[in-house]
Protein backbone atom coordinates (compact mmCIF):
# COMPACT_ATOMS: atom_id res chain seq x y z
CA UNK A 1 0.00 0.00 0.00
CA UNK A 2 2.93 2.38 0.65
CA UNK A 3 4.40 2.55 -2.82
CA UNK A 4 1.17 3.12 -4.81
CA UNK A 5 0.24 5.94 -2.44
CA UNK A 6 3.44 7.81 -3.26
CA UNK A 7 2.95 7.13 -6.97
CA UNK A 8 -0.54 8.63 -6.87
CA UNK A 9 0.68 11.61 -4.88
CA UNK A 10 3.44 12.30 -7.37
CA UNK A 11 1.05 12.11 -10.31
CA UNK A 12 -1.25 14.57 -8.58
CA UNK A 13 1.55 17.03 -7.83
CA UNK A 14 2.63 17.01 -11.47
CA UNK A 15 -0.86 18.24 -12.42
CA UNK A 16 -1.02 21.04 -9.85
CA UNK A 17 -0.72 24.50 -11.41
CA UNK A 18 2.04 25.90 -9.24
CA UNK A 19 5.33 27.42 -10.15
CA UNK A 20 7.53 25.17 -12.19
CA UNK A 21 10.39 24.88 -9.70
CA UNK A 22 8.04 23.89 -6.85
CA UNK A 23 6.65 21.04 -8.88
CA UNK A 24 10.09 19.81 -9.74
CA UNK A 25 11.20 19.77 -6.10
CA UNK A 26 8.06 17.91 -5.06
CA UNK A 27 8.43 15.28 -7.77
CA UNK A 28 12.07 14.63 -6.81
CA UNK A 29 11.12 14.31 -3.15
CA UNK A 30 8.40 11.82 -3.95
CA UNK A 31 10.71 9.80 -6.16
CA UNK A 32 13.24 9.56 -3.33
CA UNK A 33 10.58 8.61 -0.80
CA UNK A 34 9.15 6.00 -3.16
CA UNK A 35 12.61 4.50 -3.64
CA UNK A 36 13.36 4.40 0.09
CA UNK A 37 10.04 2.65 0.69
CA UNK A 38 11.11 -0.37 -1.37
CA UNK A 39 13.15 -2.05 1.42
CA UNK A 40 10.05 -2.09 3.62
CA UNK A 41 8.32 -4.22 0.99
CA UNK A 42 11.21 -6.46 -0.01
CA UNK A 43 12.78 -6.74 3.44
CA UNK A 44 16.35 -5.99 2.19
CA UNK A 45 17.80 -2.81 3.71
CA UNK A 46 21.03 -1.34 2.34
CA UNK A 47 23.96 -1.78 4.77
CA UNK A 48 24.96 1.16 6.97
CA UNK A 49 28.34 2.74 6.24
CA UNK A 50 31.16 1.47 8.45
CA UNK A 51 33.30 4.60 8.12
CA UNK A 52 33.04 7.95 6.28
CA UNK A 53 33.31 7.67 2.49
CA UNK A 54 36.59 8.38 0.77
CA UNK A 55 35.13 11.56 -0.75
CA UNK A 56 34.54 13.04 2.72
CA UNK A 57 38.17 12.47 3.68
CA UNK A 58 39.32 14.07 0.43
CA UNK A 59 37.16 17.14 1.11
CA UNK A 60 38.51 17.34 4.65
CA UNK A 61 42.14 17.19 3.51
CA UNK A 62 41.56 19.80 0.84
CA UNK A 63 39.95 22.16 3.34
CA UNK A 64 42.48 21.58 6.12
CA UNK A 65 45.75 21.51 4.15
CA UNK A 66 45.06 21.71 0.40
CA UNK A 67 45.67 17.94 0.47
CA UNK A 68 49.35 18.38 1.39
CA UNK A 69 50.66 15.63 3.64
CA UNK A 70 54.04 17.31 4.20
CA UNK A 71 52.80 20.75 5.20
CA UNK A 72 54.05 22.41 8.38
CA UNK A 73 52.05 25.61 8.83
CA UNK A 74 54.33 26.95 11.55
CA UNK A 75 51.34 27.41 13.84
CA UNK A 76 51.52 24.11 15.69
CA UNK A 77 49.45 22.09 13.18
CA UNK A 78 50.93 19.54 10.82
CA UNK A 79 50.21 17.31 7.84
CA UNK A 80 47.18 16.61 5.68
CA UNK A 81 44.77 16.48 8.64
CA UNK A 82 46.38 19.36 10.57
CA UNK A 83 47.07 17.44 13.78
CA UNK A 84 48.55 19.29 16.72
CA UNK A 85 51.11 17.26 18.65
CA UNK A 86 48.99 16.36 21.71
CA UNK A 87 46.19 15.02 19.49
CA UNK A 88 48.66 13.16 17.25
CA UNK A 89 50.24 11.48 20.23
CA UNK A 90 46.88 10.70 21.82
CA UNK A 91 46.19 8.29 18.94
CA UNK A 92 49.65 6.75 19.04
CA UNK A 93 51.45 8.96 16.53
CA UNK A 94 55.23 9.24 16.78
CA UNK A 95 57.41 12.18 15.81
CA UNK A 96 55.77 14.92 13.76
CA UNK A 97 52.63 14.30 11.66
CA UNK A 98 53.96 16.03 8.54
CA UNK A 99 57.02 13.78 8.59
CA UNK A 100 54.91 10.61 8.70
CA UNK A 101 53.87 8.76 5.55
CA UNK A 102 50.43 9.43 4.02
CA UNK A 103 49.43 5.92 5.05
CA UNK A 104 50.32 6.67 8.66
CA UNK A 105 48.47 10.00 8.64
CA UNK A 106 45.37 8.38 7.10
CA UNK A 107 45.41 5.69 9.77
CA UNK A 108 45.75 8.14 12.67
CA UNK A 109 42.94 10.28 11.20
CA UNK A 110 40.58 7.30 11.12
CA UNK A 111 41.70 6.35 14.64
CA UNK A 112 40.83 9.86 15.86
CA UNK A 113 37.49 9.79 14.05
CA UNK A 114 36.53 6.55 15.80
CA UNK A 115 37.47 8.09 19.14
CA UNK A 116 35.96 11.58 18.75
CA UNK A 117 34.03 11.75 15.48
CA UNK A 118 34.44 14.88 13.34
CA UNK A 119 34.69 17.09 16.43
CA UNK A 120 38.48 17.77 16.26
CA UNK A 121 38.32 19.20 12.71
CA UNK A 122 37.02 22.71 12.23
CA UNK A 123 36.54 22.12 8.51
CA UNK A 124 34.04 19.32 9.22
CA UNK A 125 31.68 21.61 11.15
CA UNK A 126 28.27 22.75 9.86
CA UNK A 127 29.52 26.20 8.83
CA UNK A 128 32.18 24.58 6.61
CA UNK A 129 31.85 21.11 5.04
CA UNK A 130 29.07 19.93 7.35
CA UNK A 131 30.31 16.34 7.33
CA UNK A 132 27.96 13.80 8.87
CA UNK A 133 29.00 11.17 11.38
CA UNK A 134 28.07 7.52 10.98
CA UNK A 135 27.87 4.66 13.44
CA UNK A 136 31.65 4.22 13.66
CA UNK A 137 32.14 7.75 15.01
CA UNK A 138 33.07 7.68 18.72
CA UNK A 139 32.81 3.89 18.65
CA UNK A 140 36.16 3.62 20.50
CA UNK A 141 37.12 0.76 18.16
CA UNK A 142 40.78 0.94 17.18
CA UNK A 143 41.07 0.53 13.38
CA UNK A 144 43.59 -1.53 11.46
CA UNK A 145 45.83 -0.18 8.73
CA UNK A 146 43.87 -2.24 6.20
CA UNK A 147 40.64 -0.51 7.26
CA UNK A 148 42.24 2.90 6.78
CA UNK A 149 43.77 2.11 3.39
CA UNK A 150 40.71 3.34 1.46
CA UNK A 151 41.05 6.88 2.81
CA UNK A 152 43.89 7.83 0.52
CA UNK A 153 42.53 5.73 -2.33
CA UNK A 154 44.56 2.59 -1.71
CA UNK A 155 42.55 -0.62 -1.75
CA UNK A 156 45.40 -2.75 -0.40
CA UNK A 157 47.73 -2.34 2.51
CA UNK A 158 50.77 -0.59 1.04
CA UNK A 159 54.28 -1.58 1.90
CA UNK A 160 56.06 0.56 4.45
CA UNK A 161 58.12 3.15 2.61
CA UNK A 162 61.82 3.29 3.29
CA UNK A 163 62.69 6.46 5.19
CA UNK A 164 64.49 8.95 3.02
CA UNK A 165 65.88 12.36 3.70
CA UNK A 166 65.14 15.12 1.20
CA UNK A 167 68.11 16.02 -0.94
CA UNK A 168 70.24 19.13 -0.72
CA UNK A 169 69.47 20.37 -4.22
CA UNK A 170 71.95 21.25 -6.95
CA UNK A 171 75.56 21.72 -5.80
CA UNK A 172 76.16 24.33 -8.51
CA UNK A 173 74.28 27.60 -8.11
CA UNK A 174 71.31 27.74 -10.50
CA UNK A 175 70.68 30.91 -12.48
CA UNK A 176 68.79 33.55 -10.50
CA UNK A 177 65.13 33.31 -11.66
CA UNK A 178 64.67 37.08 -11.73
CA UNK A 179 61.85 37.10 -9.15
CA UNK A 180 62.00 38.31 -5.54
CA UNK A 181 60.07 35.78 -3.47
CA UNK A 182 58.09 36.59 -0.32
CA UNK A 183 55.79 34.89 2.15
CA UNK A 184 53.04 32.89 0.43
CA UNK A 185 54.78 32.46 -2.93
CA UNK A 186 55.22 29.02 -4.51
CA UNK A 187 57.74 28.16 -7.24
CA UNK A 188 60.06 25.36 -8.44
CA UNK A 189 62.93 27.79 -7.74
CA UNK A 190 61.86 28.06 -4.12
CA UNK A 191 62.09 24.28 -3.95
CA UNK A 192 65.71 24.47 -5.16
CA UNK A 193 66.49 27.04 -2.48
CA UNK A 194 64.82 24.98 0.26
CA UNK A 195 66.71 21.82 -0.63
CA UNK A 196 69.95 23.76 -0.75
CA UNK A 197 69.31 24.98 2.80
CA UNK A 198 69.19 21.35 3.97
CA UNK A 199 72.95 21.49 3.41
CA UNK A 200 73.10 23.66 6.53
CA UNK A 201 71.01 21.35 8.70
CA UNK A 202 67.50 22.50 7.86
CA UNK A 203 64.84 19.88 7.29
CA UNK A 204 62.89 21.09 4.26
CA UNK A 205 60.67 18.67 2.36
CA UNK A 206 60.98 20.81 -0.76
CA UNK A 207 57.36 21.92 -1.05
CA UNK A 208 58.39 24.97 -3.07
CA UNK A 209 56.11 27.22 -1.00
CA UNK A 210 57.36 30.12 1.11
CA UNK A 211 56.00 29.93 4.65
CA UNK A 212 57.41 30.23 8.18
CA UNK A 213 60.27 27.73 7.87
CA UNK A 214 61.48 29.26 4.61
CA UNK A 215 61.27 32.76 6.07
CA UNK A 216 63.40 31.73 9.04
CA UNK A 217 66.01 30.19 6.73
CA UNK A 218 66.08 33.34 4.59
CA UNK A 219 66.50 35.58 7.64
CA UNK A 220 69.21 33.34 9.13
CA UNK A 221 71.10 33.40 5.84
CA UNK A 222 70.76 37.17 5.43
CA UNK A 223 72.03 37.86 8.97
CA UNK A 224 74.98 35.51 8.56
CA UNK A 225 76.03 37.26 5.34
CA UNK A 226 75.45 40.93 6.23
CA UNK A 227 72.43 41.22 3.93
CA UNK A 228 69.52 43.39 5.05
CA UNK A 229 67.19 41.00 6.87
CA UNK A 230 64.06 41.80 4.90
CA UNK A 231 62.88 38.20 4.78
CA UNK A 232 62.56 38.50 0.99
CA UNK A 233 64.49 36.08 -1.19
CA UNK A 234 66.32 38.29 -3.67
CA UNK A 235 69.47 37.83 -5.79
CA UNK A 236 71.95 38.46 -2.92
CA UNK A 237 70.26 35.94 -0.63
CA UNK A 238 69.96 33.47 -3.51
CA UNK A 239 73.70 33.70 -4.17
CA UNK A 240 74.51 33.40 -0.44
CA UNK A 241 72.78 29.99 -0.32
CA UNK A 242 75.54 28.62 -2.58
CA UNK A 243 78.45 31.03 -2.21
CA UNK A 244 77.98 32.71 1.18
CA UNK A 245 78.58 31.92 4.85
CA UNK A 246 76.37 29.24 6.44
CA UNK A 247 73.75 30.37 8.95
CA UNK A 248 74.61 30.02 12.62
CA UNK A 249 72.72 26.82 13.41
CA UNK A 250 69.61 25.44 11.74
CA UNK A 251 66.12 26.79 12.27
CA UNK A 252 64.56 25.53 15.46
CA UNK A 253 67.57 23.42 16.42
CA UNK A 254 69.53 25.94 18.46
CA UNK A 255 68.97 27.39 21.90
CA UNK A 256 68.76 31.09 22.51
CA UNK A 257 71.58 33.15 24.05
CA UNK A 258 72.42 33.11 27.76
CA UNK A 259 71.94 36.87 28.26
CA UNK A 260 68.38 37.90 29.09
CA UNK A 261 66.92 39.64 26.03
CA UNK A 262 65.09 42.88 26.74
CA UNK A 263 61.50 42.27 27.84
CA UNK A 264 59.31 43.15 24.81
CA UNK A 265 56.69 44.86 26.97
CA UNK A 266 53.87 42.53 25.89
CA UNK A 267 52.20 39.80 27.96
CA UNK A 268 51.74 36.83 25.63
CA UNK A 269 48.88 34.33 25.83
CA UNK A 270 47.51 31.37 23.91
CA UNK A 271 47.21 32.05 20.18
CA UNK A 272 49.76 34.90 20.02
CA UNK A 273 52.65 34.85 17.55
CA UNK A 274 55.82 36.93 17.84
CA UNK A 275 59.60 36.81 17.21
CA UNK A 276 59.98 37.23 20.98
CA UNK A 277 57.97 34.07 21.56
CA UNK A 278 60.44 32.32 19.25
CA UNK A 279 63.31 33.50 21.48
CA UNK A 280 61.52 32.16 24.53
CA UNK A 281 60.83 28.81 22.87
CA UNK A 282 64.44 28.34 21.76
CA UNK A 283 65.65 29.23 25.25
CA UNK A 284 63.38 26.55 26.72
CA UNK A 285 65.16 23.95 24.57
CA UNK A 286 68.00 24.44 27.05
CA UNK A 287 65.83 22.59 29.58
CA UNK A 288 65.10 19.65 27.30
CA UNK A 289 62.03 20.90 25.44
CA UNK A 290 61.81 20.26 21.72
CA UNK A 291 60.56 23.53 20.25
CA UNK A 292 60.93 24.21 16.55
CA UNK A 293 60.83 27.94 17.21
CA UNK A 294 57.57 28.69 15.42
CA UNK A 295 57.06 31.83 17.50
CA UNK A 296 53.42 30.92 18.08
CA UNK A 297 51.89 30.24 21.50
CA UNK A 298 49.98 26.96 21.57
CA UNK A 299 49.80 23.88 23.81
CA UNK A 300 53.51 23.11 24.01
CA UNK A 301 54.42 26.71 24.83
CA UNK A 302 51.70 26.90 27.46
CA UNK A 303 53.01 23.77 29.18
CA UNK A 304 56.54 25.21 29.20
CA UNK A 305 55.29 28.51 30.64
CA UNK A 306 53.34 26.73 33.38
CA UNK A 307 56.29 24.44 34.22
CA UNK A 308 58.59 27.46 34.50
CA UNK A 309 56.15 29.44 36.62
CA UNK A 310 55.62 26.57 39.06
CA UNK A 311 59.36 25.93 39.39
CA UNK A 312 59.98 29.59 40.23
CA UNK A 313 57.07 30.36 42.53
CA UNK A 314 55.34 32.56 39.96
CA UNK A 315 51.54 32.48 39.77
CA UNK A 316 50.77 29.77 37.18
CA UNK A 317 48.54 31.88 34.97
CA UNK A 318 49.92 30.44 31.74
CA UNK A 319 50.60 34.00 30.52
CA UNK A 320 54.14 34.91 29.54
CA UNK A 321 54.87 38.09 31.46
CA UNK A 322 58.09 39.82 32.59
CA UNK A 323 58.72 37.54 35.61
CA UNK A 324 58.32 34.36 33.54
CA UNK A 325 60.42 35.88 30.76
CA UNK A 326 63.29 36.57 33.16
CA UNK A 327 62.96 33.12 34.78
CA UNK A 328 63.70 31.49 31.41
CA UNK A 329 67.24 32.90 31.62
CA UNK A 330 67.86 33.56 35.32
CA UNK A 331 65.40 31.37 37.21
CA UNK A 332 65.27 27.76 38.32
CA UNK A 333 64.87 25.17 35.55
CA UNK A 334 61.53 23.38 35.31
CA UNK A 335 61.39 19.92 36.84
CA UNK A 336 61.86 18.03 33.60
CA UNK A 337 60.70 19.00 30.14
CA UNK A 338 57.08 19.25 29.06
CA UNK A 339 55.50 15.83 29.11
CA UNK A 340 58.67 14.18 30.38
CA UNK A 341 58.41 14.95 34.06
CA UNK A 342 56.83 12.92 36.81
CA UNK A 343 54.00 14.17 38.95
CA UNK A 344 54.38 15.09 42.64
CA UNK A 345 54.78 12.45 45.36
CA UNK A 346 51.69 13.49 47.33
CA UNK A 347 48.50 11.73 46.23
CA UNK A 348 46.29 14.30 44.46
CA UNK A 349 42.66 14.31 45.50
CA UNK A 350 40.65 11.65 43.69
CA UNK A 351 38.56 13.48 41.03
CA UNK A 352 35.50 11.32 41.66
CA UNK A 353 35.33 9.99 38.10
CA UNK A 354 36.16 6.49 36.87
CA UNK A 355 38.08 6.92 33.64
CA UNK A 356 37.97 4.50 30.70
CA UNK A 357 39.27 4.16 27.17
CA UNK A 358 38.66 7.33 25.10
CA UNK A 359 38.27 9.75 28.02
CA UNK A 360 40.32 12.96 28.26
CA UNK A 361 40.94 14.97 31.43
CA UNK A 362 43.60 17.04 33.25
CA UNK A 363 43.44 14.38 35.97
CA UNK A 364 44.42 11.72 33.43
CA UNK A 365 47.44 13.89 32.59
CA UNK A 366 48.45 13.84 36.28
CA UNK A 367 48.16 10.06 36.34
CA UNK A 368 50.18 9.68 33.15
CA UNK A 369 53.00 11.90 34.39
CA UNK A 370 53.08 9.99 37.66
CA UNK A 371 53.48 6.73 35.78
CA UNK A 372 56.67 8.09 34.18
CA UNK A 373 58.17 7.50 37.64
CA UNK A 374 57.97 3.79 36.83
CA UNK A 375 59.69 4.06 33.47
CA UNK A 376 56.73 4.81 31.19
CA UNK A 377 57.16 7.46 28.51
CA UNK A 378 53.94 9.46 28.62
CA UNK A 379 53.77 12.88 26.98
CA UNK A 380 50.95 13.89 29.31
CA UNK A 381 48.23 14.24 26.67
CA UNK A 382 45.52 13.64 29.26
CA UNK A 383 43.71 11.21 26.93
CA UNK A 384 43.11 7.56 27.75
CA UNK A 385 44.18 5.29 24.89
CA UNK A 386 46.33 2.16 24.48
CA UNK A 387 49.40 3.28 26.42
CA UNK A 388 47.34 4.51 29.37
CA UNK A 389 45.33 1.30 29.43
CA UNK A 390 48.50 -0.78 29.57
CA UNK A 391 49.80 1.28 32.47
CA UNK A 392 46.50 0.94 34.35
CA UNK A 393 46.43 -2.84 33.87
CA UNK A 394 50.09 -3.19 34.92
CA UNK A 395 49.42 -1.17 38.06
CA UNK A 396 46.26 -3.10 38.93
CA UNK A 397 47.97 -6.48 38.55
CA UNK A 398 50.96 -5.39 40.65
CA UNK A 399 48.68 -4.26 43.47
CA UNK A 400 46.09 -7.04 43.53
CA UNK A 401 43.35 -4.81 42.10
CA UNK A 402 40.87 -6.32 39.67
CA UNK A 403 42.37 -5.71 36.23
CA UNK A 404 39.36 -4.01 34.69
CA UNK A 405 41.40 -1.44 32.81
CA UNK A 406 39.30 1.32 34.37
CA UNK A 407 41.03 4.02 36.40
CA UNK A 408 39.14 4.12 39.69
CA UNK A 409 40.03 5.31 43.21
CA UNK A 410 42.07 2.22 44.18
CA UNK A 411 44.17 2.36 41.02
CA UNK A 412 44.55 6.13 41.41
CA UNK A 413 45.94 5.74 44.93
CA UNK A 414 48.20 2.86 43.86
CA UNK A 415 49.98 5.20 41.43
CA UNK A 416 51.32 7.13 44.41
CA UNK A 417 51.19 4.72 47.34
CA UNK A 418 51.13 1.23 45.82
CA UNK A 419 53.67 -1.21 44.48
CA UNK A 420 55.38 -0.30 41.22
CA UNK A 421 54.37 -2.27 38.12
CA UNK A 422 56.73 -5.07 37.11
Amino acid sequence: MVRPLFTVLCMWLERVTVQRWVARVAVVACAVASWTAVPAVTGTAPPAAADPPRADWAKLRMCESSNRYTINTGTGYYGAYQFDLPTWRSVGGKGYPHQASPREQDYRALYLYRMRGWQPWECARPNFLNLKEDRSARSKIKPTYAEAAYIGGSSVKPSRPKPSRPGTGPATMPKWPGVVYAFGDCSPYLRKFQLRMNKFGYDFQGTGCYYDETKRAVLDLQRANGIKDSGRLGPKTWRAAWKGKPPRGSAGAKTSSKAVPKWPGVVYAFGDCSPYLRKFQLRMNKFGYDFQGTGCYYDETKRAVLDLQRANGIKDSGRLGPKTWRAAWKGKPPRGSAGAKTSSKAVPKWPGVVYAFGDCSPYLRKFQLRMNKFGYDFQGTGCYYDETKRAVLDLQRANGIKDSGRLGPKTWRAAWKGKPPR
